[in-house]
């Protein structure tokens, strides 16, 4: 990598924990001013990880107010004009040159990044899109509140609006939320926006299950695991609330967790981009699985699909799908056969992936990279 990138992503780095330490006091962190996903105008592809970092940075720092960018050859195909004295942003894609295999065959294997640059639509001149970025063709006369009510129903969580906590429930698989007259008025936001965030942000925990959008933490230390899940959910709230026109509503007890992100994130800031890569992996499983995808945008086969085509190979080889655990089923030929589902971090781009194996079959494929990734499974 060189250093002029080096110096991009520290000064990434940087730019975000110096905002989080600036709210701490208040718990108000800069993604609840509005976090839109950044989105190609022209392909329909939505930027994740470090490139969605750097863009929402770039919108931060630069007060853009829209998430539309593409290439300089982009904008002149579709007759806009850059501004002059405009500069781009750097983004990244990575490098994949064809080498063998454990599978006998030639893999697509990464081998560094090379770079790029894009430009913001308020940045182009002589551009109107001929349509808005809505979820629905009427959607301009359905209020913010109807879409995030229609997400819900949508969803399927089961969710009991009693008592005074908010959270997710993992093994009844449930949400209890306070009914809606439990919220006030703060400096930040009304009752309503106020209602609905922490809605969402139970939502984005309720995705976590295996069969929707599972994920598992970095870490094997609970106080770690919960705040880098705690992070995931609140960055998938803000991208759910900006989209649908809510504030964030900064919540009562991030103190907890807090210190926990800046001291993660200040040892090793990949951590953010894959908190952020996993938030977005939820969002829009849920846009998927509600069929609420915005519109001109396309997004790749996750989460429950990919779950699903895992099990139908396992169902092939006459095994089952299990969850982090061994499983002995009959096979084929009357022998027995381990199956486990596995979660691998890619030792090339360090993205997350599940992935499930028989017993003897030690290595998988990253769908990120195509890298061949190495895990014996323990007899």
């Amino acid at each position: 990598m060189s250093e002029p990138i080096r110096a991009q992503l520290k000064d990434l780095a940087e730019s975000i924990i110096a905002q989080m330490k600036t709210g701490s006091d208040q718990w108000y962190m800069p993604w609840h001013q509005g976090l839109k996903e950044p989105v190609n105008l022209v392909t329909g592809r939505v930027f994740k990880g470090r490139n969605a970092a750097i863009l929402w940075n770039a919108s931060c720092r630069f007060g853009y107010k829209r998430n539309e960018w593409a290439t300089l050859k982009q904008w002149s195909k579709r007759r806009g004009k850059v501004r002059p004295g405009s500069k781009g942003v750097r983004v990244f894609v990575p490098l994949q040159n064809l080498a063998a295999d454990l599978f006998g065959g030639n893999t697509p294997e990464l081998t560094g990044f090379s770079s790029y640059h894009v430009f913001n639509v308020e940045q182009i001149n002589n551009f109107n899109p001929e349509h808005p970025d809505l979820f629905y063709e009427n959607s301009a006369e359905i209020i913010a509140d109807q879409h995030i009510d229609t997400l819900v129903k949508r969803s399927g969580a089961d969710i009991r609006y009693e008592g005074e906590r908010a959270c997710y429930l993992p093994k009844p698989d449930k949400i209890l939320m306070p009914p809606r007259s439990a919220f006030i008025h703060t400096r930040h936001t009304t009752p309503t926006e106020g209602f609905y965030s922490t809605l969402v942000h139970e939502i984005v925990h309720w995705t976590k299950r295996i069969g929707r959008s599972p994920r598992q933490s970095p870490f094997d230390e609970p106080l770690q695991a919960y705040a880098f899940e705690e992070l995931v959910a609140e960055l998938g709230a803000a991208m759910i609330c900006t989209r649908f026109g809510q504030r964030v509503e900064p919540r009562p007890d991030h103190a907890a967790y807090l210190s926990g992100w800046l001291i993660l994130l200040e040892n090793d800031f990949r951590y953010f981009y894959q908190a952020l890569y996993l938030a977005q992996e939820a969002v829009h499983w849920l846009y998927r699985h509600t069929k609420m995808v915005p519109e001109g945008w396309v997004l790749e086969e996750q989460g429950e699909d990919a779950e699903k085509k895992a099990k139908e190979k396992a169902e092939e080889i006459g095994a089952v799908l299990a969850s982090d655990v061994r499983v002995d089923q009959p096979g084929l030929d009357g022998s027995y056969i381990t199956t486990m589902l596995l979660s691998v971090k890619c030792g090339a781009c360090e993205e997350r992936y599940s992935i499930a194996l028989i017993k003897g079959q030690e290595v998988s494929r990253c769908p990120l990279c195509y890298r061949v990734n190495l895990h014996p499974i323990p007899v």
